[in-house]
């Protein structure tokens, strides 16, 4: 995925985005990126060819409670993998998996709502500037 930077060079912390799939159906664009939403996750591929193909490593989709019974808090891809983590509270931080120093993208609800997608759609925050946020979309340092 390529990402340019909007005209405005304001880079405010802790982006807000959503991730989408095909149960959103038809998407307005334009009117999504008119309510503030300043990026989107969308599921690319599953499989040994995700890599293959865009030469990045997987990014972690989970919730605490998953991972950490499921792995046992296994700290193997925290430094090789951004962690989206899927923890919806209203609190002002997720919880973290266990073997994960910090989290990248913050999946706070899946019962958003925003301008140009009908129905509900998940809600994300992402942990840096708009800076950081196009290095990881662009697979920059």
């Amino acid at each position: 995925m390529k990402l340019e930077a909007a005209p405005d060079t304001n880079l405010l912390a802790n982006p807000e985005g959503i991730d989408v799939s095909n149960w959103q159906g038809s998407i307005n664009w334009d009117a999504v990126r008119g309510a503030g939403i300043e990026f989107a996750w969308m599921k690319a591929t599953e499989g040994t060819t995700y890599k293959a193909r865009t030469g990045r490593d997987v990014v972690i989709c989970t919730s605490p409670s998953w991972w950490n019974s499921c792995t046992g808090g296994w700290t193997g891809m925290s430094t090789r993998s951004p962690l989206w983590v899927a923890h919806w509270t209203s609190a002002g931080s997720p919880g973290i998996p266990q073997g994960f120093p910090y989290w990248t993208v913050w999946q706070y609800t899946s019962t958003g709502s925003v301008s140009g997608i009908s129905g509900n759609v998940d809600r994300d925050r992402f942990s840096g500037d708009r800076s950081r946020l196009l290095a990881l979309a662009n697979n920059t340092p």
